[in-house]
């Protein structure tokens, strides 16, 4: 084995005609010590990543001193050790120069192959690629701000470019919060989401942006079953009943998801003598739209912003019987089965936040509870519990008694209000979880004393 004090009479042939001579400039054996995995090939897009690698590969190859040396100089009248040193130097040399070289991809090998050796191949690379790399955060900044997405492409594949993107800002050593993060993602959603868009901005609970990537996965799924189906959504047939006092709104029939209906499907009867409403006083529309229809006569055909600005009142008629009246009243807390017909939501709805203005909305509705008093149910006058009506009673600012909540509960719940007392009593005795409307504990003993 040749070592740094025996020169060999021979050697293998370098490529330039010289000899190749073991001195101490030839790499050592590997021996046991792993190599680094090849860098793919570099074709002009992030260098800072494949310099990275191609570092360490040099690295474990033994190459990598030759990017910063330049070759040895012979003198004026070189002794044999010298000139076989400096032959070794530039063998090492070329092997590093063309590891690099063949690290590049086919247009860039032709570009640098010139190059004399590994180091002024490497700073080559450097002043060309670096000099981009310099400017990368305003780079990546742009592209940030630039990003957005379209409906050509699916969302959750947009998402991933989304992250790819901040996961380059992160690198550079710019931090964005989640929150930010969040909120960015929600603003670059496609035009085909923008109602969705809209629920997801206007949620005040924090969401991280893992969440935010699932419930658009969902919604992207959910879209694209409907797609699939074929079957509309929200399409309403509404027609207006003729008055001698003016017009009354009616939703005779829909279409829904859940069901395929053919696009030009007939859904619903040619008249319904019940209402004497026929076909030509319906019209097909979105559901929104119909919203706006029902909202104001006046309004018919105006897009559904004009809501947002408009004082305006209803009532919300909701069938019940059916299979709803053949549970009984005491199966659930919900009371209101056999015997009711309707449950009726009686709201107005203003802007101005002026005290004047709001007493005569209130006075309006209340008036109108107390013009539908004939009508409806008595004894008690009973009342759903998702329409929460504060004018039935409220509870008092200590401890309230079962008989002081039996005033509005009652009307709520009946004859089920005292068993969801003592349950109320069961899961927190001390009334901890309390509101205005909140069902007081009743215990076992009070509920002997007061005889129920």
């Amino acid at each position: 084995m040749a070592t740094s004090e025996t020169i060999p009479k021979s050697g293998p042939v370098h490529p330039s005609g010289g000899i190749v001579y073991a001195t101490p400039y030839v790499a050592p054996a590997h021996g046991s010590v792993r190599l680094g995995e090849r860098p793919r090939k570099f074709n002009g897009k992030d260098f800072k990543r494949w310099q990275q690698k191609m570092l360490f590969y040099l690295t474990t190859l033994n190459f990598a001193r030759f990017l910063q040396e330049d070759a040895p100089d012979l003198g004026e009248n070189p002794d044999r050790q010298t000139v076989a040193a400096v032959d070794a130097w530039k063998h090492s040399d070329f092997l590093c120069k063309n590891y690099i070289l063949n690290g590049l991809d086919n247009a860039l090998y032709n570009v640098y192959s010139p190059m004399v050796n590994a180091k002024a191949l490497w700073e080559s690379l450097e002043r060309k690629y670096k000099t981009e790399d310099a400017g990368s955060k305003k780079f990546v900044v742009g592209k940030f701000l630039n990003f957005k997405m379209v409906d050509s492409k699916t969302v959750i594949s947009q998402v991933q470019e989304f992250q790819l993107i901040l996961n380059d800002i992160h690198a550079e050593g710019m931090v964005l919060g989640e929150s930010f993060q969040v909120a960015a993602l929600i603003e670059k959603l496609p035009p085909t989401l923008k109602d969705f868009k809209n629920y997801l901005k206007h949620k005040r609970k924090e969401m991280k942006l893992e969440d935010l990537i699932v419930r658009l996965r969902i919604e992207e799924d959910n879209r694209q079953s409907e797609k699939k189906a074929g079957s509309p959504w929200g399409k309403i047939c509404f027609g207006r009943l003729k008055e001698p006092e003016g017009e009354l709104g009616v939703i005779v029939a829909f279409k829904i998801k859940q069901v395929a209906v053919p696009e030009k499907a007939t859904v619903f009867k040619e008249k319904f003598p019940e209402l004497g409403l026929v076909r030509e006083d319906c019209s097909e529309m979105s559901w929104i739209q119909s919203v706006v229809e029902l909202a104001d006569i006046y309004l018919a055909g105006a897009p559904p912003g004009v809501l947002l600005n408009k004082t305006t009142g209803e009532m919300h008629w909701t069938p019940c019987g059916g299979r709803m009246a053949e549970t009984p009243e005491s199966e659930t807390p919900y009371p209101h089965r056999a015997g009711n017909i309707f449950m009726i939501y009686e709201a107005v709805y203003w802007n101005k936040k002026d005290g004047a203005v709001s007493q005569r909305h209130i006075d309006c509705v209340r008036k109108l509870y107390k013009y539908m008093t004939p009508f409806v149910a008595k004894n008690p006058r009973s009342s759903y519990l998702n329409y929460r009506d504060y004018d039935l009673g409220i509870n008092s600012k200590g401890k309230t008694s079962y008989e002081e909540a039996s005033v509005w509960s009652v009307k709520y719940f009946k004859d089920n209000f005292k068993r969801l007392a003592e349950v109320k009593a069961m899961v927190d005795p001390d009334d901890f979880f309390r509101s205005e409307q909140t069902i007081p504990p009743l215990s076992g003993e009070c509920s002997t004393l007061l005889g129920i």
